[in-house]
């Protein structure tokens, strides 16, 4: 068990943990995890993404990120604020368990043109077809059979509640057939959903997303610029949930190249 503990209901967040650059939190293989009362502001270093490079086809998209769990399970935040990161403020990519965003805010979290890792967005869970520490995954031709366990791609409940998430950009310098078409490894999962982005790929099941709440507001991204859901491969018999939260003056960039895209 991992906990990370930064102040009391009664004075929540009160604990900032502000980075310097090429700065922030990783959790590979990491088991009940907890953060409390902390803020996190100005993080992001950077990792491997589960996206297709758009400049190499046998390596993975390069992305800046301020928390970034892989293959971890039951991972909860209560009362967490992820603000000013140099990319995305938080990816999970293969957690499963019981994973808890609660009371928490996601704010200006955004891709910075100058920097070639910076792609930005809130919140971004994927349930992954290739593991973004081996290239094999990219090198071989698309298959029916995933490459990353069901273990990490299934059976996952995430409660996200009472949760606000504005003004997040996130973009990408890809805006080809991996973005718009994807198929297993043949994927692009950055810039959509700059508020919150969640991915199912492979054949995850079983995975239930309730989103009770929350508020999504001046968010902007390739397609879904409050929140993007997609559900890609054989992925099956997988929920979402969204009840009691607001959608207000979200935004999608607009490309001559591109289908239409919602911005909800």
């Amino acid at each position: 068990t991992i906990g990370l503990f930064g102040g009391t209901e009664d004075a929540p967040r009160a604990v900032v943990i502000r980075c310097e650059r090429d700065a922030g939190l990783t959790f590979v293989h990491s088991f009940d995890i907890l953060f409390s009362d902390v803020s996190f502001d100005s993080c992001g270093v950077v990792h491997n993404s589960t996206s297709y490079s758009t400049s190499n086809s046998t390596q993975y998209e390069r992305f800046r990120v301020g928390l970034y769990f892989l293959f971890c399970k039951d991972v909860s935040f209560l009362r967490v604020s992820v603000t000013n990161s140099l990319g995305t403020g938080l990816v999970m990519y293969g957690v499963v368990g019981l994973n808890f965003i609660q009371e928490s805010r996601f704010v200006n979290n955004s891709f910075r043109p100058t920097d070639p890792y910076s792609k930005g967005g809130g919140v971004a869970i994927e349930m992954p077809y290739c593991d973004p520490t081996n290239n094999t995954c990219m090198l071989n031709s698309s298959s029916s059979a995933p490459y990353v366990s069901d273990f990490y791609t299934s059976n996952a409940t995430y409660v996200i509640s009472r949760s606000e998430f504005s003004s997040n950009l996130a973009n990408s310098s890809n805006w080809g057939t991996s973005l718009f078409y994807p198929h297993y490894e043949v994927h692009h999962g950055l810039g959509k959903g700059a508020g919150l982005s969640l991915i199912l790929k492979g054949s995850a099941s079983g995975n239930t997303v309730l989103i009770d709440k929350c508020y999504f507001r001046r968010n902007r991204a390739i397609t879904g610029g409050g929140m993007n859901f997609e559900a890609q491969d054989s992925s099956h018999n997988n929920s979402l949930s969204v009840t009691n939260s607001l959608f207000d003056v979200n935004h999608c960039y607009h490309h001559e190249d591109a289908p239409s895209a919602g911005s909800g």
